[in-house]
Parts: C-alpha cells; structure tokens; sequence
C-alpha cells in the first residue's frame, strides 16, 4: 500500500508540474483557450463512447464550442494582446444562445418549429454570429451564398417561372431556420457534431504519436529507389497523410515543406513540384478510410453506413493515384531524373514497420470494428482508445497529461472550419428545404437529362466545381448534393453513385481555377506565382474528372456487381487512365508525337462507358495503335 500510495503521489506531482508548466507559458487568455478546446475534446469523446444527447443537445453543445473558440481565437492575436470586448460579447451571446436551444429542446419538438417570445430575435442573431464565424474561418465565400440564400428565401415570390414559390415572412424564415431540424440544426451540424468531430480528434491523436512520420518513412521507402523517386514519394505520402487529415491544404503544408525542396533538388522544376504536392494532397480527400468530412454526410444522406462509402471509394481512389502517380514517372523519365539524391538515407519499409508499425494499430481497429458492424463513431472512439494504450510502449510517445491537453486542443481547432461551414451550409439548406429549390434545380437536370444524360451530367459538375471553388469541400459538396443529385437519382442513376460523382467534383474543386486554394498553398509552400502551378495540376488531376464518369458509366468501380465485373472494369479503367498519361505527359518509354497523343487520348474516352463493347475494343486499339508507333520508331533508330 504504502508502494502504491508513493507512486499515486508521483504521478499526482507530475501531473501538477506539467499543469504549472503550461500555465505560465499560455497567460489566461492562453488557459481559457485550452480549457474550452479541452472541454470540446472531453464532450466528443464522452458522447462517442457512451450515447449521443438528444441531437438539439448535441449540436448545440458542438456549436458552442466551435462558435466561443472562433470568437476567441480568430483571427490569431498578437503577442501580447489582449481580447477584444467585441470578441468576448460575440463568444457569450453564442454560448446564451446555445444554452437555450438545450435547455428548450423538448418544447422545440413539441412546437414543431413554431416559435415563441423572442427565438426569432435569438434565431436572427444566431445567424449572424454563425456568418461572421464562417468568414473568419473559411473566408467570405460561404457566408455571401447563405445571405443570398437568404434573401431568395424572402424575396423569391418575386421572381418569374419555376424560381417562384410562395411568400414568407421574416418571422417564418427565422423560425424554420433556428426551431425547426432542417436549417441550423439539420443534417451538417448534427454529422459534424458526431461523426465529423470525433474523427478530427481521432487524426489529431495519431498525428501526436508520430503517425504522419510513419507515412512519410515508409512513402520513402517504397518510392525513394524508383526513377523519380521524390515525386513517388510526394505522391504516396501526401496519399497517406491526406487518408488522415481529409484536407487538402493542410496536407500540402504538411508533406510539401519536405517534398517540393526534395523534388526541386532531384532536378524537378519548381512548376511540376508544386503542382504534384497539390495534386496528391487533393486525392487524399478521395481515399478512404477517413475521406474527409463530405463522406460522414454522404452516409448521413443516403441513410448507409459509412463503411459501405468507404468500400466503394477504395477501387476510384487507387486508380486516382496511380495515374498521378505514372504522370510523375513519366515526366521524371522524360527529364532523366534520378532517384531520391545519394546523400538522403532510404529507410527499409520492413524496418519501419517492425519499429514503429504498432502505431497504424489503431487504423487497423478502426477498420476491422466498422467491418464488423459498430458504428464509425464507436470505432473511431475504440481506435482512439487504442491510440493511447500503444503510446505507453515508448517514452517518446507516450500521452502524459500535457500532450493530451496539446492533443485534444489540436482536434478542437481542426474542427473550427469544418464546424462552422457545417453550421453555415445549414443555413443554406434550410432556405433549399423551404423553398423547394433542390426540387426545381433537380427536375431541371432531370429535363435535360431525359434528353441528353451527357448534358445533365456537365451541369451536375459545372454546379460541384463552382461550388467547390470558393467553399471548403464539405460545405461544397453538402450544397451540390442537395440541389442535384435528386435530378440525377430520378435519371436512373443509383443513389450512391450520383452522391460520389457530385463529391468527387466538389473536391476537386480545390485546384480548379481561378479560387483554388489548394494550389494556392502549394504555391506558398514552394515560393512560386500560384498561375505558374495550373497548368502542370490540371494535366495531372485531369484523369479525377474523367475517372468519375468511368464509374457513373460503369457501377463496378464502385464495387457493385459481381467480382469478374469489378476486377475487368478496374483493368479497363486503369488502362484508359494510363493512356490519359501518357497522352498528356507525352511520353511513354520515349517522347511520342501529337498524333500518338490524340490516339491515346480518344482511346482513353472510349474507355470510359467500360461496359460498352465495341467502344471498348475501339478504345484499345487507338491506344494499341499508338504505343505500337512509338515501338517501331523505336526500334527504327536502333
């Protein structure tokens, strides 16, 4: 006992030294930060492994939480400045605000949306507390679609035609956005307040137990010896990491302060290192298992679970990067680039994993409790579990009390763009839902569609794209999904496909000019004019967009059919992909002419149906064609 007493007190004393540690160091506006962040972790990861609140309770405690640190800590302040009372009035009247909604949510229910006393004061100020959030996090792009929504939601009765619907009143507009469960309250802020959250903090665990170190070792180890081995390796890690943090611009600020200065020493121009990092921290959205956070709503949409959106996006996300993947082998060939340099030490993937491969565990955890029928949440939170459980092994990663306050902190200011364009596009849905406009924006894809199916399915993304220009991938996709993929389901298309192909264009989105913030980054990161990158990242995202309509054509890839279907539509999709390649890189074992280029690039659209015979034969042998030109010429010169 006494033994047992000594170490209670040792570990008590360690715990108050790395408290008194951190105090000092923060000031109280620091601790006050901490506190709150720390509360927002402790909520998710209470409510992940025991039971939900009711949903009002749980999103409104999810958005105080995002609301009172935005206010609080954006934008970032100087050193030694003190808060603003404007910021600290904004912090409490979303945190009274949010009292109330759970404080009242069974007279929510039993009022079904009507309001009383002053909700429609509380629901105007709501909203513009969650705008003023929205800009200070995600810019002002979303916040101008939701005040548009907005005002169409009032003024719309004036319009002509189909955009028309019937009047409302200011106090109907608040009241159906802020008591009922279909604006702010609806499906974005109740999947970010559940699934969304606990999966941040979740990557905000592993990247504290050094698992983003593992991805880039082993990325080293299996590209590094290759030709053009620092691009491989900025492929296959920005492909691992993104599986992680689901965010594009945060990938490249991670993987690319190492890649584009290994690239560029390689021998790569600055141009093609920048644009590479960018597209493969894009494709990390579209890898399972995490996806960002489009995937959690995606599944809250189609009412499936989220392991089934994860099975199906796996086939598409492979094919994705090994495209880019082969553009980047190309064009290292193609410029008689080497291996990663001499004087950089390779490590030996086996040796990585036998070292440090306990820490993917909690991965594979996550994986198998999904595959065995728990839902994400519980296996995110088990996975979470296990995180800490294998950070004990070693010193060096082992959770003491302050790095678990640093970690949850972390996954708290994750959460903060994805919180509030969640809220924000809430909004925006509310308006949809109220006005029947998805209803009249999908039977106009529908009209279309019954003509020409190639037509709806161009508008379907033009709307993704431009969506996913200017708003976070989430918020692009939550609007694009619910103003078009109804059209598309009543074309005949299944549910899920039609979802995936309106979220893959919402995603990419991020590198589609001019508002693309993703090479953007790249762009900061590597020094360069960011129009300089465009060119190099279109040619290398290129074959994204042409993969989405390779499984709207052909269900298969997304792993809906029979194991023969998927193994031949997967051969016939890589092939297409791989002609796209060499087309656009212009090369295949040696610089190609243009006219092998266009062989190879009508053989690769061919391809695309899969399913379409004779197109197919067609499309194999344009690029048979082609790539026996090249032979003959090759073998012409010897």
């Amino acid at each position: 006992m006494v033994i047992l007493s000594g170490r209670l007190v040792k570990h008590v004393k360690q715990i108050l030294d790395d408290v008194y540690a951190i105090a000092p160091r923060l000031g109280v506006r620091g601790i006050a930060c901490v506190v709150i962040a720390v509360s927002f972790g402790l909520f998710h990861l209470y409510t992940s492994g025991t039971y939900a609140f009711d949903p009002y309770i749980q999103r409104a405690g999810h958005l105080v939480f995002i609301l009172v640190l935005i206010f609080l800590t954006y934008p970032p302040p100087k050193p030694g400045r003190k808060w603003r009372i404007f910021d600290i009035v904004l912090a409490l009247a979303a945190a009274s605000i949010c009292v109330y909604v759970a404080f009242h949510y069974l007279e929510f229910r039993i009022r079904a949306g009507i309001p009383q006393g002053i909700e429609p004061l509380l629901s105007a100020l709501l909203i513009v507390l969650i705008l003023e959030a929205t800009r200070r996090t995600c810019g002002i792009a979303l916040p101008i679609v939701a005040v548009l929504a907005l005002v169409y939601a009032f003024f719309g009765y004036l319009l002509p035609g189909a955009l028309s619907f019937s009047q409302f009143s200011l106090q109907h507009i608040l009241a159906f956005e802020f008591n009922s469960s279909c604006g702010i309250w609806g499906i974005p802020l109740g999947v970010s307040s559940t699934l969304i959250a606990i999966f941040v903090i979740f990557g905000a665990f592993l990247t504290k137990v050094g698992v983003m170190d593992v991805f880039a070792q082993m990325a080293y180890g299996l590209a590094g010896r290759r030709t053009g081995g620092p691009g491989l390796v900025a492929v296959v890690s920005s492909g691992f990491v993104g599986m992680i943090t689901g965010s594009s611009s945060a990938n490249v600020y991670i993987t690319g302060q190492n890649t584009i200065p290994l690239m560029k020493r390689s021998g790569f121009k600055t141009e093609f290192a920048a644009a590479v990092e960018a597209a493969a921290s894009t494709g990390g959205i579209i890898m399972p298992p995490i996806m960002g956070a489009g995937a959690f709503i995606m599944a809250e949409f189609l009412d499936i679970s989220y392991f089934k959106i994860m099975v199906a996006a796996f086939i598409p996300g492979v094919l994705y990067f090994l495209s880019v993947g082969t553009s980047v082998y190309l064009q290292a060939s193609k410029k008689g680039i080497k291996p990663v340099p001499p004087d950089v030490e390779l490590p030996k993937v086996m040796q990585v994993l036998l070292r440090s491969g306990y820490k993917l565990v909690p991965l594979l955890v996550m994986l198998a409790t999904i595959s065995f029928g728990f839902s994400a949440v519980k296996s995110a939170f088990y996975a979470i579990v296990m995180v800490f459980l294998l950070s004990m092994v070693r010193k060096e990663t082992r959770l003491g009390v302050k790095r678990l306050i640093e970690t949850l902190e972390q996954g708290a200011k994750g959460m903060l763009v994805i919180g509030s364009a969640c809220a924000c596009a809430g909004i925006v849905l509310g308006v949809v839902a109220m006005t029947g406009l998805g209803v009249k924006l999908s039977l106009v894809i529908f009209s279309v569609g019954s003509q020409h199916l190639l037509l709806a399915l161009l508008l379907a993304m033009v709307v993704a794209i431009i969506l996913g220009m200017g708003l976070p991938a989430t918020a692009a996709y939550v609007l694009a999904a619910a103003t078009t993929t109804v059209g598309l389901i009543m074309l005949g298309i299944p549910p899920l496909v039609a979802h995936m192909f309106v979220f893959y264009f919402s995603c990419f989105g991020v590198v589609t000019p001019p508002l693309c913030i993703t090479i953007y980054a790249a762009a900061n990161v590597a020094n360069i004019a960011w129009l300089r990158i465009v060119p190099d990242t279109l040619r290398l995202v290129f074959p994204a967009f042409i993969l989405a309509y390779m499984y709207l054509y052909n269900n298969a890839l997304l792993l809906m059919g029979s194991w023969w279907e998927i193994l031949l539509a997967a051969i016939i999709a890589a092939v297409g992909l791989l002609m796209f390649a060499f087309a656009f890189q212009g090369r295949v074992r040696q610089n190609i002419k243009i006219v092998d280029r266009i062989l190879l690039s009508f053989g690769g659209l061919l391809l695309v149906t899969g399913t379409i015979l004779p197109y197919t034969i067609v499309g194999l042998t344009l690029g048979s064609i082609a790539l026996l030109r090249q032979k003959v010429r090759k073998n012409g010169r010897t």
